[in-house]
């Protein structure tokens, strides 16, 4: 069904203050500055929030459709199996057709463990980790390297790539959209600005630059008091990218590794 406005917001929320952040980057900054985002190398709008009953997780979905002015196609797990019983795959892709016909909008699922199930070892792959020669091209890749949002230098390449040893193409894709996201960190949480003339050929014809309060041409604002095409956003440097690797972990570990060759031993090819 579709929710009714709560009236909650997420500064109604007390605490949750990472979960509030995550959900602020997912969501309502697509919605609010579309434009700062659109190349920051297709940046996820789904979050799951997990942990145990009563911490506040569906609160925080109600709260986002209100920050966002956005209808919530609320789904409970146990009403939706009770419900198409055997259909579960077929109505899962008719929920999200549904919610393709209403965007934008939010797409909560409730308990969506349940509604996934098992899943089923015969449709899992085993496809090797990235040499180190394939991450430096999967890094510059999903990094958009020959922009101007990016300034990362040849040597350091190499340095990132090594630090991602045993690093999966979706392990690296996650770092590289926390390490894009943490420049728009800076905007967000920035509190000065300055007014500096846009060296670019396009419009506007000056930009607002984050400074410190000290500055003399510093002015007290956020990003939500200036117009999304006047902010500068700082390019993605090998700092970025060092605070995020720290906070994403292989998703693979050696004992997986182990196993994996030895099915490709036994059945078939290593890639």
């Amino acid at each position: 069904h579709i929710a009714t406005n709560s009236g909650i917001t997420l500064d109604n929320i007390i605490g949750l203050t990472n979960t509030k952040t995550i959900l602020f980057e997912a969501i309502k900054l697509h919605i609010k500055f579309p434009k700062l985002v659109e190349d920051k190398n297709e940046l996820s709008t789904s979050v799951l929030i997990f942990g145990p009953p009563g911490i506040g997780k569906t609160c925080l979905a109600k709260a986002v459709g209100v920050e966002c002015r956005m209808p919530i196609i609320s789904v409970n797990d146990w009403e939706y199996q009770s419900k198409y019983l055997q259909f579960t795959e077929k109505c899962v892709e008719s929920l999200f057709r549904f919610a393709c016909q209403q965007q934008p909008c939010i797409l909560f699922v409730d308990d969506i463990d349940g509604l996934l199930g098992q899943r089923d070892d015969s449709r899992l792959e085993a496809s090797f980790l990235p040499d180190l020669n394939e991450r430096v091209a999967l890094l510059k890749t999903f990094l958009n390297a020959d922009t101007h949002d990016c300034s990362i230098h040849e040597n350091e390449w190499i340095a990132l790539a090594e630090q991602t040893n045993n690093y999966s193409t979706a392990d690296i894709m996650i770092v590289c959209r926390d390490a894009s996201f943490t420049s728009l960190r800076q905007l967000i949480s920035a509190t000065h600005f300055k007014r500096i003339p846009n060296l670019k050929l396009d419009s506007p014809h000056e930009r607002w630059f984050i400074c410190s309060s000290g500055d003399p041409n510093a002015k007290q604002i956020t990003i939500n008091e200036t117009e999304p095409a006047e902010l500068y956003v700082p390019p993605l440097t090998m700092s970025h990218m060092l605070a995020a690797l720290p906070r994403i972990n292989p998703s693979i570990n050696e004992i997986d590794m182990a196993k994996y060759k030895a099915l490709a031993e036994t059945f078939g090819e290593e890639n």
